[in-house]
């Protein structure tokens, strides 16, 4: 919360299993470890360092909290974007940190959070893809039943054994016809691979 913002709290490390925290107002909560608490919306837990396998007992740890958006702001300051000397298509990262732990732990977590937005706007343009396939595909299989129904009226109604001129054009009127029927066909037959390939 705000109100801890560049303000110090203090740790007093009681035991092995307790410690007492002093807020900036000077009131004070004493606990135990891997206990969540709260106070005053705040929450935290504190744990042992299982890592090293240290005692702190008798220790007072001094702890300032920043404030996000400056703290956002001081890491976009001493962020370094640009190309690898390597490759144009190689994007190096970098970053001026004092911790050098802390500064791969940002570099590391600003590439998984850059991932995962990749895959979201992947999957947001293969949905919008998806609806336009739809969409087409609805017209075109609507155009495809007007023509195939065009296309038996006409048949049905000029039935010709005797092949005069006029027939001749009544045929060809037939024929383009079934063209444009098979250019529909091949259209809708390539809508369904894309959509087929834009669902794997």
């Amino acid at each position: 919360p705000a109100f801890f913002y560049d303000k110090e709290l203090e740790i007093q490390l009681k035991s092995n299993n307790r410690y007492e925290v002093i807020f900036p107002d000077g009131t004070s909560i004493e606990t135990g470890l891997n206990q969540p608490q709260t106070f005053k919306q705040a929450k935290w837990k504190l744990m042992p360092d299982t890592i090293s396998g240290k005692l702190f007992t008798g220790d007072n740890i001094q702890v300032r909290i920043s404030d996000p958006e400056a703290v956002t702001s001081q890491f976009q300051e001493r962020l370094k974007v640009g190309f690898t000397n390597k490759s144009k298509a190689v994007i190096g990262l970098s970053i001026d940190e004092i911790n050098p732990q802390r500064g791969i732990d940002f570099l590391n977590k600003l590439i998984e959070v850059y991932n995962v937005a990749s895959i979201n706007d992947k999957n947001q343009v293969a949905k919008n893809t998806m609806a336009f396939l739809d969409e087409r595909l609805s017209y075109l299989t609507t155009e495809l039943s007007l023509i195939e129904k065009e296309v038996e009226q006409y048949k049905s109604s000029k039935r010709i054994t005797d092949i005069s001129s006029e027939s001749q054009l009544y045929l060809e009127a037939a024929k383009e016809k079934d063209n444009q029927l098979n250019q529909v066909k091949f259209k809708m037959e390539i809508l369904a691979e894309i959509s087929k390939y834009v669902s794997n």
